[in-house]
């Protein structure tokens, strides 16, 4: 969340007036197993999804730290309007753990 936050500061949602952030967020099962989904779309800012970007330091997190540290998926998207990103997190004992250890 606070790579997301923080680029939304820096590049999109939070950067400008018009720009609004929606979370969701539930729990569900995916082949048996509990799975944390959260969805994280930022609209009211005007981006270029043609544009080449370059992928900074909280893109690698989220799509490449998170995965190998988490076993998690992150999806993210650019659109004109703004930027989804959608995390998908095994709510394993593992998981769980890690999230404590942050309180």
């Amino acid at each position: 969340m606070h790579e997301l936050t923080t680029n939304a500061l820096k590049y999109g949602a939070l950067s400008t007036p018009t720009g609004r952030i929606a979370v969701t967020w539930r729990c569900a099962a995916r082949q048996g197993a509990p799975i944390l989904m959260i969805d994280w779309t930022e609209t009211g800012v005007r981006l270029d999804p043609s544009e080449d970007r370059r992928r900074g330091f909280g893109w690698i997190v989220l799509e490449e730290m998170l995965t190998y540290q988490l076993e998690a998926e992150a999806q993210l998207n650019l659109s004109p309007d703004g930027m989804t990103c959608r995390l998908v997190l095994p709510l394993t004992d593992r998981i769980v753990r890690s999230m404590e250890d942050q309180d």
